[in-house]
C-alpha cells in the first residue's frame, strides 16, 4: 500500500487570509481567500500573456501545495463561461501577507 504525503505548506479553499504563492518559474500570485480574488505578477519570460496584475474572481482554489502545480477555477467575466481552469507551474513557496510584511517585504 502506498501513501502520499505533502512536504511543506498547503493552502485550501476554506482557509482565510491573503497569501503570496511563488511558482518555480518565479511568477507570484496574490491569493486573497477573504475577498476571493487572485492577482498574477509574472516574471520576464513567463508563459503568462494575459491578465498581468489584473485582479480576477476566485471561484475555487482546487489545489495549492509546495512542489505541485496550483489549480484554480477563475471567473474571467467572459459571457457564457462560468469559470476557467488555471494550472500554474509547481509551487515553490507560500507565504501569508502578514509574514511578508513582518519580514520587511511586501508584494
Amino acid at each position: 500500500m502506498s501513501t502520499v504525503s505533502h512536504e511543506g505548506p498547503c493552502l485550501t479553499d476554506d482557509m482565510n487570509g491573503v497569501h503570496i504563492v511563488e511558482t518555480s518559474d518565479g511568477t507570484r500570485l496574490r491569493v486573497d481567500l477573504d475577498d476571493r480574488v487572485v492577482t498574477t505578477y509574472p516574471v520576464a519570460g513567463s508563459s503568462i500573456r494575459r491578465r498581468r496584475s489584473e485582479e480576477v474572481d476566485l471561484v475555487l482554489l482546487a489545489t495549492c501545495c509546495v512542489g505541485e502545480p496550483m489549480v484554480l477555477l477563475l471567473d474571467l467575466d467572459i459571457p457564457g463561461v462560468w469559470f476557467t481552469r488555471r494550472t500554474t507551474e509547481a509551487v515553490a513557496r507560500i507565504r501569508s501577507v502578514d509574514d511578508c510584511t513582518a519580514s520587511g517585504r511586501s508584494r
